[in-house]
């Protein structure tokens, strides 16, 4: 989990001695030049101090490394990893180091860790409720439980998060020293339109994705969030996807989660990708999950090459030219439930594979 790890390490609590401890972010440095200046970072860690000597290439990075790592121990953590480069460059084999050095990886991609054969790997999980409050806690008050009056709003901080540290952590600083209308508002507001700081967080495991992945991410997020995995899957095959191996990359990411054969996304992760449709106008989305945003656009009947899916629940009649679905000419994906409908003829776009109607009448 984003920035989980960091902030919780305690250096006393370490159950080894070691020598040398640095933290180091490769995140943010992607460039060569970025790169050498980690590895200078990593050679530092030998004697606690900035030496004078700078890493001139990434190459002389890895002798030096190994030349002063070899001797000492050390603890050295590479926090949010996202490329096997960096992996390769700062801890590219075991012999590199000491005896007893520990090195510790996080990453929002597990693909990384198996392919740079990480032994030991720990999944973070969602924190509990009792976990999340005092969490919240002491980031919202500064001690480890609510202060009074604000039981049943902490709760209600606690359900929006489902358990993620980070939510926990963004809206409890949110809140801090502000009373009890306040509170309220920015809750309510939150339901609406999730903090920036957690939502900018999110996007970056989207902003990694490669077309096919960030389609699929899409599709779920819109429409097939809770969906059976086979009935999810024959849907976007038949899209001309590459979903399994698509849907296992945002597991991996931990975009996604597979639970007795359903896909389960996060209410926040859902909503950052909702967000990426959202801010557009109407006629320019590709994906469609709001009634109000649908019945706007319907009545225009245009061509429309924009649009991909449309979901429609729980609709009473409006009024719809027959044609208008038609003209869009990229609609796959048509779920209409329990939708009452004007016209009794309703022509289809043909690159249309799903058309789910359950209790819709008039068709």
């Amino acid at each position: 989990m984003e920035g989980s790890f960091e902030q919780n390490i305690q250096q006393e609590r370490i159950s080894f001695e070691t020598r040398a401890l640095t933290h180091i972010p490769p995140r943010q440095l992607l460039t060569e030049d970025r790169m050498i200046g980690l590895q200078t970072r990593v050679v530092e860690v030998k004697s606690h101090l900035y030496s004078w000597y700078r890493v001139r290439s990434v190459e002389e990075g890895i002798s030096k490394i190994k030349e002063k790592l070899s001797k000492k121990r050390a603890l050295i953590v590479l926090d949010d990893v996202d490329k096997i480069e960096q992996l390769k460059a700062l801890a590219g084999e075991c012999d590199w180091f000491s005896y007893g050095t520990r090195i510790v990886i996080t990453t929002r991609d597990k693909y990384l860790l198996a392919a740079h054969e990480v032994e030991k790997i720990y999944e973070t999980k969602l924190l509990s409720d009792p976990e999340s409050l005092e969490l919240f806690c002491w980031n919202a008050f500064k001690m480890t439980r609510p202060k009074e009056n604000y039981e049943d709003l902490s709760n209600q901080a606690i359900h929006y998060a489902q358990g993620l540290p980070l939510a926990l952590k963004v809206i409890g600083s949110n809140l801090i020293n502000k009373n009890l209308e306040e509170w309220k508002s920015a809750l309510d507001k939150y339901e609406k339109n999730p903090p920036k700081d957690i939502q900018s967080v999110l996007r970056v495991s989207y902003d990694s994705l490669e077309g096919n992945e960030k389609d699929i991410f899409l599709d779920i997020a819109c429409f097939f969030n809770g969906k059976k995995w086979e009935y999810v899957k024959n849907v976007l095959d038949g899209c001309g996807m590459f979903t399994e191996d698509g849907i296992r990359i945002l597991v991996d990411k931990s975009l996604l989660t597979i639970n007795d054969g359903y896909l389960r996304m996060h209410d926040l992760i859902q909503n950052m990708g909702r967000e990426i449709e959202a801010p557009r106008e109407v006629s320019d989305r590709s994906r469609l999950w709001f009634h109000e945003d649908v019945l706007e656009l319907l009545p225009d009947d245009k061509e429309n090459k924009k649009i991909e899916g449309i979901k429609l629940v729980q609709c009473e009649e409006h009024d719809w030219t027959d044609t208008a679905l038609e003209k869009m000419k990229k609609l796959r994906i048509l779920i209409l439930r329990n939708t009452n409908l004007s016209c009794r003829t309703i022509l289809l776009p043909e690159q249309l594979r799903l058309l789910d109607w359950k209790g819709t009448l008039s068709i």
